[in-house]
């Protein structure tokens, strides 16, 4: 038997929350790589005995966010789909609407009008799903008109990335008084809740041209202190953002040209990290699947450290396989 079997097994039997059980599922699958298909026997069983429906629902949820829609998700999709498709929850029939939005549009049309059926609003949480419905379908259609697959679009940008500084939020940098240099950069590209306080501009510098921001943290922004004029979503799931993060993205438009990751990169980088990428090397991914090289650029603030250099005590989240993440741009940088 597999590791990841003896694990979940333990937990399993020592009747630990089924939220804990589905965690653990996803760190071992993601980032050990410790499953196997009777590993997800017993997972399934876990989460649909211990939890029902909604625990079998909150586990498909967290992998399809962590990892699109993969082989092992439609194995448990197709092994759970006669008891998904019985349980009369709207958000169930909402995710499994969104989830075969790209795959199956009937199936997916028939999940989003049982959704709609119990509770009409719940379907509205997935940003797609709103281009059934008549009355939502011009709002939804202005905001992805809006939005744009990074990559396609890389060769718009390709002309503002000849003398980059890309500045992480590692706490490497702290003493070591890289600002003037950074700012000297004709393009200076930061992330999700960097700060160009004077206390770290010594360090870290204040510009910024580019900013690559989770759509989580839209949401929670009373108000906007960049100078940036490009945006990028560090989301793959562009369809599938929460209600509060769509309703964001409007007051965002006139001011940014906004973009998000594909898929296919996201998922080339969870299969050598064993876990979901940062920001940060997506976007250097990127910026390397297209130039071929980052000799053009000049990076700042990445390490396998897990502090940021504005909140030391706080540390970086831990999801991330940060060792992995350093090797690979080493690799892109020798």
């Amino acid at each position: 038997m597999s590791l990841g079997y003896h694990l979940i097994s333990t937990v399993y039997k020592l009747h630990i929350r089924p939220a804990f059980v589905v965690n653990l599922y996803a760190y071992m699958r993601n980032r050990l790589g410790f499953w196997d298909a009777e590993t997800t026997t017993l997972y399934t069983r876990i989460v649909s005995q211990k939890s029902g429906y909604m625990g079998l629902y909150y586990g498909i949820e967290y992998l399809w966010k962590v990892n699109g829609l993969d082989k092992l998700l439609e194995y448990l999709i197709d092994r759970n789909f006669d008891y998904l498709a019985a349980c009369k929850r709207a958000e169930v029939y909402a995710l499994l609407a969104s989830i075969y939005f790209d795959k199956d549009q009937e199936t997916s049309k028939m999940f989003y009008q049982k959704s709609s059926q119990i509770d009409g609003e719940i379907p509205n949480n997935y940003l797609q799903l709103r281009s059934y419905s008549e009355k939502e379908t011009a709002e939804c259609k202005k905001i992805l008109s809006r939005i744009h697959p990074l990559m396609k679009n890389m060769s718009s940008i390709i002309t503002r990335l000849s003398d980059v500084s890309v500045v992480g939020n590692s706490d490497c940098e702290t003493s070591k008084k890289q600002g003037e240099m950074i700012d000297s950069s004709s393009v200076v590209i930061r992330f999700n809740r960097y700060s160009t306080e004077d206390r770290y501009a010594e360090d870290y510098g204040t510009k910024c041209n580019i900013w690559v921001v989770n759509p989580a943290i839209l949401a929670e922004l009373s108000e906007v202190d960049s100078t940036a004029n490009v945006l990028i979503l560090s989301s793959t799931l562009i369809y599938g953002l929460r209600t509060d993060m769509w309703k964001a993205l409007p007051s965002y438009m006139d001011r940014y040209e906004i973009f998000y990751f594909e898929e296919s990169l996201y998922q080339k980088l969870v299969a050598r990290l064993k876990a979901p990428p940062s920001a940060g090397i997506l976007l250097l991914s990127a910026i390397y699947d297209v130039k071929g090289s980052l000799n053009h650029l000049q990076t700042f603030g990445f390490s396998h450290s897990v502090a940021h250099y504005f909140d030391r005590k706080k540390s970086r989240f831990s999801r991330h396989n940060w060792v992995g993440e350093q090797s690979i741009l080493e690799e892109y940088l020798a």
